[in-house]
């Protein structure tokens, strides 16, 4: 949709020449030796960035079909064809529910597809207190990023994860499960 500000960072609309050229972006980057990467493909934004303006605060809304059909087939194609391994949370939300807190990181992304990384944008945990509001201050929403899947975050929350292991919100038995995927 030329409405849309990345326009230019994109191979098109149709989703699976994006996944074709995601894949093969994906084996040029990372090589063709299974043990050895030359680098890592991380893939963003995941999923449904497609504004610019309020994309904070925004909410991409669509169903299941349109979810399998269109908005995650680039990322699946990169993610078992390609053997990409990480990811970039976006921004939005999904159907109200932010990204970088959304279930499918567990679900699908990490379960169904093998993902091992999984990073929030930076500023992303900022922003599910305020302006979101989804969280009362910046250690829940750390928790709720870990506990959804987020093993990488692109700022600093070393004192919060402190704190929460100190007061309970956080075992390290979940920051064993969020470093070594199962």
């Amino acid at each position: 949709d030329p409405r849309w500000g990345r326009s230019e960072e994109v191979y098109g609309e149709d989703p699976f020449l994006n996944g074709t050229m995601a894949t093969a972006f994906v084996h040029g980057l990372q090589g063709n030796n299974p043990k050895y990467w030359q680098a890592a493909a991380l893939l963003k934004h995941f999923l449904a960035n497609e504004n610019e303006n309020g994309r904070n605060s925004t909410s991409s809304n669509f169903d299941e079909r349109l979810f399998w059909e269109y908005y995650s087939v680039p990322f699946r194609m990169a993610f078992v064809d390609g053997g990409a391994k990480a990811v970039m949370a976006s921004y939005n939300a999904w159907n109200g529910t932010p990204m970088a807190v959304n279930p499918i990181l567990h679900s699908i992304v990490i379960d169904k597809w093998g993902v091992d990384v999984i990073s929030s944008d930076g500023g992303a945990v900022t922003l599910l207190v305020n302006p979101r509001h989804a969280f009362p201050n910046q250690e829940a929403a750390v928790v709720a990023c870990l506990k959804a899947g987020v093993n990488q975050f692109l700022d600093r929350y070393q004192d919060e994860v402190k704190q929460a292991l100190k007061d309970g919100s956080l075992a390290e038995v979940d920051l064993d499960n969020a470093l070594r995927r199962k």
